[in-house]
């Protein structure tokens, strides 16, 4: 039951992470003098992962319905439930950080300085 806590608590500190990185470097990526639509300004894989953060949410709260669900029923279920909500937190964080290294690449990004 611990780990099934902590897996969840993972995921959502990973969703809150993802959330945090990406407003601030939007701000340092794509300064202020950037229009109302400068996220279209980006690599497409940078962009879906600033939209994707809400969404990201639905995986700690996906885990912790079905591990309620399969905790006493089917223990084996359960430990394959913690085990990904494990994975998908920790791949979440490494998306994010590869997604936002792709602006920072010269021959990746579009926006020019000039």
């Amino acid at each position: 039951m611990v780990r099934w806590i902590a897996a969840v608590a993972a995921a959502a500190l990973a969703g809150g992470f993802a959330m945090a990185y990406d407003a601030a470097l939007v701000a340092v990526v794509l300064p202020c003098n950037f229009d109302a639509n400068r996220l279209s300004l980006l690599p497409a894989l940078t962009r879906f992962a600033c939209h994707a953060d809400v969404w990201f949410f639905l995986v700690p709260g996906a885990a912790l319905v079905a591990g309620a669900k399969l905790r006493e029923r089917r223990p084996v279920a359960f430990e394959i439930t913690v085990s990904l909500t494990w994975l998908l937190a920790l791949t979440w964080i490494l998306f994010v950080l590869l997604a936002w290294t792709l602006p920072l690449l010269p021959m990746c990004s579009p926006i020019r300085e000039g």
